[in-house]
């Protein structure tokens, strides 16, 4: 037998049909790269294990007692014997040759401790994080010494952004997280499978505790502000604004504790690496080279619109508005500047529009729709705060 190359890792939780289409897919995958599959089990009792030990008696399984969330993805990847490490979820998997692409990727760039793949829904929809320097959960491969040096997956952390935790942690350690344009992951979940409210609570306490954990101070308190007034913005446009109370109260004890330590603050110049600043301000630097710009409007208030604003406010162009189609936002200022709907896009003048998102799918969506609007016909230009490597 060939020596694995590739340890696929997914953390299932009474999934079991789901997890079976998954692991036939993996096994047609294994017929072309020497791999590895490891499920483990976060305590499914649906048949999950059953049908693992029936169907697939080679895949390598790990039961756990509990559902330990993120740990999970720890105790998998200390089982692989593969030279890399395929974080998967269990119904997610690797599109047409997206893992050979990714492993010479990997080859060649020593710097990559990370490649982020993009997401395929099954309403054909593409997904990204919210960050474009932070990998998607269900679909990043990893060299497994990565994973050793870092020290893995938060154990802190149930669901929902352990991403950034992981990311920024490599960042600090001198790698980066890719985004090649061409490789893919299938997502069979859809994002709403799991209720909206318990996912607001979990996105404000991780949120808080990562900022506080990683950025600096005033950095933190600047986004830990921002990021609350984002969330009861869009926690009273999805009707659960109760939620974002219960999340904002649970966060407050793990960030008083975060802010008595500094034991993983990043500096100011990592932190901005790891949230893609220095990346945008040299990318618009280049973009205001190639032509004038005086008068701006930024299209969707991002997780950090307030340091897109100081970018672009550093190189002395006029912020006219944020453009944003949340209702419960309008009105509102961030960094002085107004936020107005979508239909004063036609109305403001201007001479550049600006993605306020670091999202890769959020700046697609953005220019598809300057293009639909033909905003870009006469002398606006649009500028996209990322783009895939």
């Amino acid at each position: 037998m060939k020596d694995v190359i590739v340890s696929f890792v997914l953390p299932s939780y009474n999934r079991r049909d789901v997890l079976a289409r998954v692991l036939f897919k993996l096994h047609e995958i294994s017929e072309k790269v020497p791999c590895e599959i490891i499920v483990v089990d976060n305590a499914s009792c649906d048949g999950s294990i059953e049908m693992v030990k029936s169907l697939y008696p080679k895949v390598v399984l790990h039961c756990n007692k509990a559902n330990l969330g993120a740990k999970a993805r720890n105790l998998g990847s200390a089982l692989a014997k593969g030279k890399y490490v395929f974080m998967l979820d269990d119904d997610s998997y690797p599109l047409g040759d997206s893992l050979q692409r990714g492993i010479a990727i990997l080859e060649k760039n020593k710097k990559a401790g990370c490649l982020a793949y993009r997401v395929v829904m099954p309403d054909n929809r593409y997904w990204t994080n919210g960050l474009f320097t932070v990998f998607t959960g269900c679909g990043a491969l990893f060299p497994k010494d990565v994973l050793t040096l870092i020290g893995g997956y938060p154990e802190d952390i149930l669901y929902y952004a352990e991403e950034y935790d992981v990311s920024f942690r490599l960042w600090a350690n001198g790698l980066k997280v890719l985004n090649p344009a061409g490789l893919f992951v299938f997502h069979e979940k859809p994002l709403a499978n799991t209720g909206f409210s318990q996912r607001m609570i979990q996105l404000i306490i991780n949120n808080v505790n990562i900022y506080s954990k990683y950025l600096p101070r005033q950095m933190a308190l600047t986004h830990i502000e921002y990021e609350n007034w984002r969330y009861k913005a869009i926690s009273e446009k999805e009707g659960v604004a109760k939620a974002y109370l219960q999340g904002l109260e649970l966060s407050i004890p793990k960030a008083v504790v975060n802010f008595a330590s500094d034991i993983y603050r990043l500096s100011l110049e990592t932190a901005e690496l790891a949230l893609g600043l220095s990346a945008i301000r040299e990318k618009f630097k280049k973009f205001l080279d190639q032509g004038n710009v005086k008068r701006a409007v930024i299209f969707k208030a991002g997780k950090f619109l307030p340091e897109i604003i100081k970018i672009v406010n550093s190189f002395n162009v006029l912020i006219e508005a944020i453009i944003e189609d949340n209702l419960a936002m309008i009105d509102s200022k961030i960094e002085g500047v107004i936020i107005v709907g979508v239909e004063e896009l036609k109305v403001l003048n201007y001479d550049c529009l600006i993605s306020g998102s670091s999202s890769l799918l959020v700046n697609d969506e953005t220019e598809q729709l300057v293009d639909s609007l033909g905003l870009t016909s006469g002398n606006i230009r649009f500028f996209r705060t990322c783009d895939y490597d």
